[in-house]
């Protein structure tokens, strides 16, 4: 509600006025089902505040609640040409979660750095390849969520839930607004631990509050 924004922004000093406002406008306009309004402010949004990653997170946050493709074709080959690279992996992560890894890979691109590499590892292999390109980053970034969800995935899939929890712990400890805490429900449930699944469930609402 309203005092959490308040307080949001009591903590936040830093984020400019217009970042906070924009989020509430998209939201209002969302919740009243005004798509093409909500989808203009987020899109101002990106444009105006793209290297603001906290921005960006909180845009996608709205997004999941509301809005499954938030961007015409023609908004995301620009975000893809000269959109940062925090706004073009949060964005792109957010296709790939909701089933479209064709955008996703389209907005990273060439992408330099191994937060770019590890989404396209994570890309490549929810598209049918194997975990080896994740592993690769793993040698390299031991710490990198999207390589690190690949691993628990692919550990989970060969009945190794050991190896699984090991990796999506340090995905819900490192990158607590990612999906770790679902991949640990998943590893625990693989496990059969009903009391694991139930803490990883629990742990994950924690981490992640509603900002709405």
């Amino acid at each position: 509600g309203p005092l959490m924004i308040e307080q949001y922004r009591a903590l936040s000093g830093l984020v400019p006025k217009n970042v906070d406002l924009t989020i509430d406008e998209a939201n209002v306009q969302y919740k009243r089902g005004l798509m093409d309004e909500a989808r203009s402010r987020g899109w101002a949004l990106l444009t105006e505040n793209g290297t603001n990653l906290d921005a960006v997170q909180r845009l996608v946050d709205v997004w999941a609640e509301y809005d499954k493709d938030p961007l015409r074709p023609d908004q995301v080959a620009k975000l893809a040409d000269d959109g940062s690279a925090d706004a073009r992996l949060t964005v792109a992560r957010y296709y790939l979660m909701n089933g479209n890894p064709r955008v996703a890979s389209q907005l990273v691109g060439q992408l330099p750095g191994e937060d770019a590499a590890g989404l396209r590892a994570r890309i490549g292999y929810m598209t049918g390849g194997g975990a080896a390109a994740a592993e690769d980053v793993l040698s390299r970034d031991d710490r990198n969520c999207d390589a690190l969800a690949v691993r628990a995935t692919e550990a989970a899939k060969q009945g190794q839930a050991a190896n699984a929890v090991t990796a999506a712990q340090v995905i819900a400890t490192e990158c607590p607004t990612r999906d770790g805490y679902d991949l640990l429900a998943a590893a625990y449930r693989e496990k059969n631990e009903v009391s694991g699944v139930r803490r990883a469930f629990l742990d994950g609402i924690n981490a992640r509050p509603l900002a709405t």
